[in-house]
């Protein structure tokens, strides 16, 4: 048999997080037959071995990560959990006479309809931030508007009373030649 290290690639599959979250997740295994007699007496193929690791493989995943947050999965704890799940499909690979010496978690991603619900809601909320945005411009606008009239009106009436004083002031001055002129 072949002493090389040999791979099994899980199928897609959906897992139900601790926290109720639904992931699809996508794992891989290395492997080596450590025993031969032991392997050709219970698998008797690499096939047969495969099939047997993808279900072992498969039932590690959805016990260990049913156990684990979604944040876990994704950002914390991921190689402790590929450690765990590795040392427990170990426990059943001995009796197949290989020995498992990796194992990885390729993708572990939302399922199509949550991404598309979740995008959506995130889309929706942006564009409720756009609007509420939108409207605190609309309502600085009208505030500096406001403000802006306010101040013309004033300063027109500044300029029309000093334009009076004037007026005045040179109405006074003409009254005040025309009587010294007569």
């Amino acid at each position: 048999f072949d002493r090389r290290m040999l791979s099994v690639d899980s199928p897609r599959e959906e897992v139900i997080a601790a926290d109720n979250n639904r992931i699809e997740v996508d794992a891989f295994l290395r492997y080596r037959i450590i025993d031969a007699l032991t392997f050709f007496q219970t698998v008797r193929s690499e096939e047969n071995a495969a099939n047997q690791l993808g279900s072992v493989l498969n039932s590690a995943v959805r016990q260990v990560l049913g156990e684990a947050t979604m944040v876990q999965i994704v950002r914390e704890d991921r190689v402790k959990l590929m450690t765990r799940i590795q040392d427990q499909v170990n426990i059943e690979a001995t009796r197949l006479g290989v020995k498992v010496l990796d194992v990885r978690i390729k993708r572990a991603d939302l399922p199509r309809q949550i991404s598309e619900k979740v995008y959506n809601r995130m889309q929706t909320e942006r564009q409720r931030e756009a609007a509420e945005f939108r409207a605190q411009g609309a309502e600085q606008k009208q505030r500096i508007e406001s403000k802006a009239d306010a101040d013309v009106v004033v300063l027109q009436a500044n300029a029309e009373r000093k334009a009076q004083e004037i007026r005045g002031q040179g109405d006074a001055e003409r009254n005040r030649i025309f009587a010294e002129a007569f």
